[in-house]
């Protein structure tokens, strides 16, 4: 199963403490149960974001455990190019349409996600746009 993971949900998985969804996802990942999709412009918002002031002020911010994560997710993601691509439809968000692109290329089952910008828009062609706990209540694991 194809699966695209937004950054929102990676951070929060980054900076958790405690049992949680995207754990399992990405557990599930590492067994190869699921197969992560990622661009080098996700890839690249992710490590973004991952700089700014207000995240690395936060006390569960583990810059070697996020670095070991990082590396990880890289290696184990199928990439695809965004290059040449066009957008069927927008987000309300434009930093959010990489996700759209990546999901249009991939044709994932699923892009999950916590940005209410990418949730309102439900589905892209035949990926389904998602929350954490939407994607384990619906038994689609």
């Amino acid at each position: 199963m194809l699966v695209i993971l937004d950054t929102s949900v990676i951070i929060a998985f980054l900076l958790s403490t405690g049992k949680n969804f995207i754990r399992e996802i990405i557990r599930q990942a590492k067994n190869g149960k699921i197969k992560l999709i990622a661009s080098k412009e996700t890839i690249g918002e992710l490590k973004k974001t991952l700089t700014h002031q207000s995240i690395k002020k936060l006390p569960n911010y583990k810059p070697h455990l996020i670095a070991s994560f990082i590396a990880w997710y890289q290696y184990n993601s199928i990439y695809y190019s965004l290059e040449n691509t066009k957008i069927i439809i927008g987000s309300r968000d434009a930093k959010d349409d990489i996700y759209i692109q990546l999901a249009l290329i991939s044709k994932a089952k699923y892009l999950i996600t916590g940005d209410e910008d990418l949730l309102i828009i439900k589905k892209i062609k035949s990926t389904k746009i998602i929350t954490t706990e939407e994607f384990f209540n619906s038994k689609t694991t």
